[in-house]
């Protein structure tokens, strides 16, 4: 049973690809340089999806999701449309990233449209829409007042044939950074988000988390090294198995072009994605340990995971080891008289 812990490759690195689809992950995202690797790793995991990304600069965005509405259309089609075609091996694209602020409906009815020109770009091409890609705690929840707006807007691009899946961040908070802390607010506020659309008709597709990490970047916390940065990443693996909706994740990142900018968050280089690795493919990593999945059990002599249908080694019964005794002793009674003879 895979595990939802996937990399988020940023660079084109084929160290760096093969360990994504070595990964034991549902996803890898791979985006710019990153996607002439998509063949590759599909190539060594078929069942891996991959999740491509164009990047476009945000102010480039907001210009974009302007224009007129006959331009926007065909920009966004044309795009999506050569997107699919150039990179084939790839299952599902992202458009616009992180685009919505509380409130800014202009803005968000604006991606709106520009996402369902480019689903119909990628699905003439046989792939799939990866919608939104909400920032952490900007989108609405039942309770706060826009939330009614917020899911009528966002309901034709969901409920569009091409889109595979819904995308949404997930960071710890400004204040405590940590993804296993202020989970109400921050972590785990998809699940009021997710619950609120069904709630209100809204058809949910499959979620996958286009980015993943601590505030800021693990590397910016003080005392938070590889171990805690892994073990951060591995109880929110933890709470997204209780997350049927939740198809699985990729970091943010996995290799950058940009270190000046990114290194703070980069976990390329250290031991933090192997440890996650480990977890997905259901092994024990530290203290944490092995997650099995129904039909399965922790095997106690090699510490992974096994089929239920698979003998557990027992101690011998009593009266086997009297047998075996016997026998030896048997044994031994006979060569005895066998030296005997021939002296």
């Amino acid at each position: 049973m895979p595990g939802k812990l996937g990399y988020g490759l940023y660079k084109q690195s084929e160290q760096y690809a093969d360990e994504a689809a070595d990964s034991g992950a549902t996803v890898v995202l791979l985006m710019d340089d990153a996607l002439r690797h998509a063949a590759r790793i599909k190539q060594r995991n078929p069942r891996i999806v991959i999740v491509g990304r164009g990047y476009v600069e945000e102010g480039e965005q907001i210009r974009l999701i302007s224009l007129p509405q006959a331009e926007r259309y065909r920009h966004f089609y044309d795009w999506g449309y050569r997107l699919a075609v150039a990179y084939p091996a790839v299952d599902t694209w992202q458009a616009l990233n992180e685009m919505y602020s509380p409130g800014n409906f202009v803005v968000l009815e604006g991606q709106a449209a520009a996402e369902l020109a480019f689903a119909d770009g990628v699905s003439a091409a046989g792939r799939t829409l990866t919608a939104f890609n909400f920032a952490p705690a900007s989108y609405p929840v039942p309770g706060e007042g826009d939330f009614p707006r917020f899911a009528s807007t966002i309901r034709p691009v969901l409920a569009h044939p091409a889109c595979g899946f819904f995308g949404i961040h997930v960071y710890g908070s400004r204040d405590q950074r940590k993804l296993q802390l202020d989970t109400y607010w921050h972590t785990l506020r998809y699940r009021r988000l997710l619950s609120g659309l069904r709630g209100s008709g809204v058809p949910v597709p499959p979620v996958i988390i286009t980015e993943y990490g601590q505030e800021s970047g693990w590397r910016t916390i003080p005392n938070f090294g590889e171990v805690e940065a892994a073990k951060d990443y591995i109880w929110f693996g933890q709470a997204l198995d209780f997350d049927p909706e939740i198809f699985g994740g990729a970091n943010f990142l996995h290799g950058t072009v940009d270190p000046g900018r990114w290194h703070g968050f980069d976990t390329a280089g250290t031991q933090i994605m192997y440890w996650v690795s480990r977890w997905n493919k259901g092994l024990s990593v530290f203290d944490i340990p092995a997650k099995c999945a129904e039909g399965w059990r922790l095997d106690p002599t090699s510490g992974i995971c096994v089929p239920d249908t698979l003998p557990t080694p027992s101690p011998p019964s009593q009266l086997a080891v009297v047998a075996t005794l016997g026998m030896v002793a048997a044994t031994g009674l006979a060569v005895a008289a066998v030296l005997r003879e021939e002296e």
